[in-house]
């Protein structure tokens, strides 16, 4: 829900979900890196820069920084592959929403920790990428068109 609000620019109301899950006890299967919550702070991150000007980076619990720097989280992060281009091209328009949320979900619930060195040297063009597809979304949703 947070995701959807952010990209059609209610970024407070975006903002506040993300705080309040700091507050939340996840069940053990929500609890690691893996299971998602991460994209909540690095979308709190995000917007807490953009409306803000605050840096809320250390803001991430140890427990999920401990797995983000695990060998299997920093072997599946890596550019372009973050960006899914490959996916994107090849699904039909009606799992293309899918497609985009989830490279959003990466690109910026992961991106926007500066933890991830590959990505940092890459931020630019997946600053744009962000951009595109937050467009494409909006432009789906608002006329119905892929």
């Amino acid at each position: 829900m947070a995701y959807w609000l952010y990209i059609y620019g209610d970024k407070e109301l975006a903002l506040k979900i993300c705080e309040i899950a700091h507050g939340v006890e996840f069940s053990f299967e929500f609890r690691d890196w893996n299971s998602g919550i991460q994209n909540i702070y690095g979308l709190e991150i995000r917007i807490a820069r953009e409306l803000l000007g605050e840096n809320r980076r250390n803001n991430i619990p140890p427990h999920l920084l401990e797995y983000c720097f695990s060998k299997r989280v920093i072997k599946e992060v890596s550019y372009p592959q973050i960006l899914r281009e490959d996916k994107i091209a090849a699904c039909n328009s009606k799992f293309l929403n899918t497609e985009l949320c989830l490279a959003l979900y990466n690109m910026i619930g992961l991106g926007e920790t500066g933890l991830y060195t590959e990505l940092n040297k890459n931020w630019g063009k997946i600053e744009e990428t962000i951009d595109i597809y937050i467009d494409c979304l909006k432009d789906e949703i608002l006329f119905g068109e892929p």
